[in-house]
């Protein structure tokens, strides 16, 4: 791709440059300028409650922890959420139950990059070894989320009511 030096700098100039537009820049981003900032570094736009920059909690209460919801902000553009997170401490499992991308910026990787951010974010802070993604989304079979959960690699588990399945994802 980048075979000589002078493709490599011109490539790294390239790059720079695209992250210093949006350094000073606040408010409003285009749905692919959101895209981008997200995936480039996840953990920058995790946000709880009060618009407050998401810190993962330590303190255990019968040795589970249940964190704050998650949404996913990019300037003021609600790109994503993550709800329902339950810590199961002595199983080294994490439940989570609702996982969704904004509406409209659907299949373009934020899914994907919030999983992953997610779990490396549940294996460094609590050592878990699985995540069951419990979705009660009232659109569960129309949104894609057997096929999401597939591509992630994850397993059905636990049938629920509805007709579809919990799904475990290792760690």
């Amino acid at each position: 791709m980048h075979n000589t030096w002078p493709q490599r700098l011109e490539w790294v100039i390239g790059e720079i440059a695209f992250a210093l537009r949006f350094l000073f820049r606040r408010g409003q981003y285009s749905d692919d300028e959101a895209v981008v900032l997200f995936k480039a570094n996840p953990f920058r736009w995790f946000f709880g409650s009060a618009s407050h920059p998401f810190e993962w909690p330590h303190n255990t209460s019968n040795g589970s922890i249940n964190p704050d919801k998650i949404y996913i902000y990019v300037g003021s553009q609600t790109i994503g959420y993550i709800q329902g997170l339950h810590i199961q401490l002595w199983r080294k499992t994490a439940y989570v139950r609702h996982f969704a991308v904004a509406s409209g910026l659907e299949r373009r990787g934020i899914g994907t990059a919030m999983a992953y951010a997610l779990r490396l974010a549940l294996t460094t802070h609590y050592g878990v070894k699985s995540i069951i993604f419990d979705e009660n989304s009232s659109g569960y079979a129309t949104k894609g989320y057997e096929s999401f959960f597939q591509s992630l690699g994850a397993t059905p588990c636990n049938p629920v009511n509805g007709g579809h399945h919990d799904w475990k994802w290792g760690a």
